[in-house]
């Protein structure tokens, strides 16, 4: 036996004998890293997703307990998966089930058996009308260097409140990370570049602070303003979307997407995908941003909800009429039958949230024969705010007077009242949580 092999055998032999850990071995075993999590995903009264992101793992343990019934836990493990693991990066999702509502539990979480992390999460309350809340953004820049970091409406504040706000959940709205220009050449590129999002320290109170649901919008689909025919990486957007978030579906069978539904107490959540059917745009033909078997699904879902209030979330605007930038009115045939949709069917409740816009407004529809609609737009959580869009939206009718705001921002909706007298407040909050507008709407408002 060569010299260098008989002094490691004869290294490995004492580590044993001495009941060591063998250094060997431990060179070529690079430890376990929490990178970010654990974060709550899709989350009810009894039933609650986790996801987290780990680097070097070979094992994922996660214990949750109620203090006084500590020999009592629930207890998930996964191994996590080598085949969408790249350098080492492993996002991971654990679901558990049978859960107390409205309960705060303990959790313990493990690497290769060691505790990593401890803290807390929370289940919901059980199905009624009791009162809650919820918040809402979009356009989350992550700056990379210090130029990118100085430009107007880099913040790392609007996370910092949000955090803070006391929400029942949150909802983003799309932009949720920037791809850089070429990463969608690449799958290891636009994997990387969530585990950079994902690095970025500044948001993990947020992530970790409720239970998190989100769609897409171009930034984080691919290109600028891109759709399903000018991105051949969609799929490896799809895939990766799937990956970092915790959702509770992804699209149906017969249509492949980011959207989706959850109800809430007597609210109901209609989440839409923007990009992954979305037709190249032309304004006199009978294009769609969602695609055939969307709206149907929407269209079914809606007619069939008995929700207080349904909120339909878009990453784009949905009302908006004049504008340079994207929206629901690029297709105007499908904006009209979503509006006839509305009033034929009688569909009470109703209020529309998106993002993409770069600054916040609030729209309002009037409808002669039907209850007034609303439109709210929430948008940057981080990203620039000065220069960009702010002039293309100067023709609309429909903008509310004196509820633009250009600087970064999140909204906060607040759904309050006895079960048959339901109210819902919309706060629109600076980036230290501060409210810049409100408005709000009983659900007589909304009804006929």
């Amino acid at each position: 036996m060569p010299a260098q092999l008989q002094k490691t055998a004869l290294l490995c032999l004492l580590c044993c004998m001495a009941g060591l850990p063998c250094t060997v071995v431990a060179q070529k075993t690079q430890q376990p890293k929490l990178i970010c999590g654990p974060m709550q995903g899709h989350t009810t009264h009894s039933e609650m997703n986790i996801w987290l992101l780990c680097k070097h793992a070979q094992l994922v343990e996660m214990e949750l307990y109620l203090p006084q019934q500590e020999n009592l836990n629930l207890s998930q493990t996964v191994i996590p998966d080598t085949a969408v693991a790249l350098g080492g990066y492993a996002p991971v999702q654990l679901r558990f089930e049978g859960l107390l509502p409205d309960t705060v539990y303990q959790y313990r979480l493990l690497l290769n058996k060691e505790v990593v992390k401890k803290g807390t999460v929370r289940t919901l309350q059980p199905p009624g009308a009791a009162n809650f809340s919820f918040i809402a953004g979009s356009c989350a820049w992550m700056p990379l260097s210090f130029w990118e970091d100085i430009q107007p409406g880099i913040t790392n504040a609007t996370y910092r409140s949000a955090a803070k706000s006391g929400a029942d959940f949150m909802i983003w709205l799309g932009d949720d990370l920037y791809f850089r220009n070429g990463d969608w050449n690449s799958y290891a590129a636009m994997f990387a570049r969530y585990v950079t999002m994902r690095s970025f320290k500044p948001i993990h109170p947020l992530l970790e602070a409720m239970p998190q649901y989100a769609i897409w919008d171009d930034h984080d689909f691919g290109p600028n303003n891109s759709n399903s025919a000018n991105n051949p990486a969609k799929d490896w957007a799809l895939q990766l979307f799937k990956l970092f978030w915790a959702n509770p579906a992804y699209g149906i069978p017969a249509a492949p997407g980011v959207f989706y539904n959850f109800k809430y107490q007597d609210a109901e959540f209609f989440l839409l995908d923007d990009r992954y059917n979305k037709d190249m745009p032309h304004q006199h033909t009978n294009g769609s941003m969602f695609g055939a078997e969307q709206w149907n699904w929407l269209a079914e879902q809606l007619q069939n909800s008995s929700a207080t209030f349904k909120f339909v979330v878009c990453g784009v605007q949905m009302l908006i009429e004049n504008s340079g930038a994207e929206g629901l009115k690029e297709f105007p045939a499908e904006q009209q039958r979503f509006l006839d949709m509305l009033e034929e069917k009688q569909i009470k409740g109703v209020v529309l949230l998106s993002g993409d816009r770069h600054f916040a407004e609030l729209y309002h529809f009037p409808r002669p024969q039907s209850y007034d609609l609303y439109e709210v737009t929430t948008s940057p959580l981080s990203a620039i705010t000065t220069g960009i869009l702010l002039s293309t939206s100067k023709g609309t009718q429909r903008a509310v007077p004196k509820t633009k705001w250009k600087k970064p921002n999140f909204a906060r909706f607040n759904i309050t009242g006895s079960p048959n007298n339901r109210i819902c407040t919309i706060y629109l909050c600076n980036k230290k949580g501060k409210t810049v507008w409100q408005k709000s709407w009983t659900q007589t408002d909304l009804g006929y």
